[in-house]
């Protein structure tokens, strides 16, 4: 295949948009994964804090304690099993407080604590509501920012509940790649503030 015209050949140009595509592919996908594994995370965290640790009757009525911070050489009957990803680092120590070697526990519990607060509207979403559908995209033609964008209204749904925020979005392939992240955050952002302002309006 030959081409006597300057420039890429078109064999390169095919490559080329195969590749942004291969990328943009990608990048959803990494955000898709990402969202469930933080979606993941923090479940496990809810259900930890909700539950008492088990185990064997230590002698001398010894009660377990829960560690974040144990060595990973920790003898295997130490272990607590469980298919979950934050609760597998976690072990059992026996006696009545915990040991030197788990340091900042409290402050750790603290921040699980006000996360677990700024994301309780959406654990209370049921799994199989959690995709997040943009109905419509209203972008300012002539709005256009230096980056490429352009100011838009966008009205978005998720788990039953629908709203319309505002952001920058693009209109080309690339520039629309590369605005997802941020127009992925402001959703969530609009989400919560509209699940806050509910909760607040139905009161205690």
């Amino acid at each position: 295949l030959t081409c006597s015209e300057p420039g890429p050949r078109p064999r390169e140009v095919l490559y080329g948009v195969a590749h942004q595509q291969c990328l943009q592919r990608r990048r959803r996908c990494e955000l898709r994964s990402l969202a469930h594994t933080l979606l993941g995370l923090l479940r496990d965290a809810q259900e930890l804090e909700g539950s008492k640790p088990r185990g064997r009757p230590r002698p001398g009525g010894a009660s377990p304690r829960v560690c974040a911070a144990c060595p990973w050489g920790a003898p295997p009957e130490m272990q607590v099993p469980s298919p979950h990803h934050v609760s597998s680092v976690l072990c059992f120590i026996p006696g009545p407080s915990l040991l030197p070697g788990c340091p900042g526990l409290e402050p750790l519990r603290q921040k699980l604590s006000a996360l677990q607060g700024t994301h309780a509207w959406i654990l209370q979403v049921p799994s199989e509501r959690l995709a997040m559908d943009f109905h419509e995209v209203l972008a300012d033609l002539g709005s256009k920012t230096l980056s490429g964008l352009f100011h838009a209204w966008v009205r978005a749904g998720l788990g039953g509940r629908r709203l319309v925020f505002g952001g920058l979005v693009g209109l080309e392939p690339t520039t629309l790649a590369r605005s997802l992240p941020r127009l992925l955050a402001q959703a969530l952002r609009a989400f919560r503030l509209a699940a806050l302002a509910e909760g607040e309006l139905e009161g205690p």
